[in-house]
């Protein structure tokens, strides 16, 4: 029997003011994508920014509608903007943020689960990691060099 451990590390900031000026515009325009949140459901609004090695910034918030399954994570949108992009640069950082009306909004919150698989498969296709950055309307936000690592045991296109 063998015994093996997986863990990642991350940076832990108190403030956007400790971060270089271009992760704080990428966290204003996640925050700026919460205002196209569609989300009159939840009352959870997440806002993505993704800045390009090109240095192009797009951006996705999440849709709900009633059929709460067919709803959109702001990550998957972002990703959809992403796709429709004529001429592709890898994806450097994704910003993500949201705001709550059910309760406080001071700290991270990450990715869920679905979100973390497309984020891994774009990863795995650029062959460069994304870093993330995460964040509430204020508190800490956290940095993680590459997806992967929130996504232990991967399903990829090995498991095929």
């Amino acid at each position: 029997m063998q015994i093996k451990s997986i863990s990642f590390s991350m940076k832990i900031y108190s403030s956007i003011d400790e971060l270089s000026i271009e992760s704080q515009e990428l966290i204003l325009q996640a925050k700026n994508a919460l205002g196209k949140s569609y989300s009159p459901y939840s009352h959870f609004k997440v806002g993505a920014a993704a800045q390009l090695n090109d240095g192009r910034i797009i951006i996705g918030s999440n849709q709900e509608n009633a059929a709460y399954p067919a709803t959109l994570c702001a990550e998957q949108v972002l990703l959809a903007n992403y796709s429709c992009l004529e001429k592709k640069s890898a994806i450097k950082t994704i910003a993500v943020s949201y705001l709550s009306n059910n309760g406080e909004n001071n700290h991270p919150v990450t990715p869920c689960g679905i979100c973390r698989q497309m984020l891994s498969e774009y990863e795995n296709l650029q062959q460069e990691n994304i870093m993330l950055l995460l964040t509430g309307q204020s508190g800490a936000i956290w940095e993680i060099t590459g997806v992967n690592p929130i996504l232990p045991l991967a399903f990829n296109s090995n498991s095929l």
